[in-house]
């Protein structure tokens, strides 16, 4: 019997990432992410907040636990 490998979808600024394992770190979420455009900038300037708390590059995610992350910029930004 073949094994099937479960994917995970997690939400980071409300746009949808597949994720292939049940915990990824942090640093690994924010790059995917930037690939699709979910926020502007560098990863680097990037940590997560979800359900769980705020999550700093390498902590490690649990994404079947907490699923809707929001990425927020770890130092002040100018105002436009």
């Amino acid at each position: 019997m073949a094994e099937t490998e479960e994917k995970f979808s997690i939400k980071v600024n409300g746009l949808e990432i597949h994720a292939e394992h049940e915990t990824m770190v942090a640093h690994k979420i924010l790059e995917l992410a930037d690939e699709k455009g979910a926020f502007p900038g560098k990863p680097e300037d990037y940590k997560l907040l979800g359900d769980k708390g705020e999550y700093d590059r390498d902590d490690r995610v649990n994404v079947r636990e907490d699923d809707l992350l929001v990425a927020i910029p770890n130092r002040p930004t100018p105002v436009a």
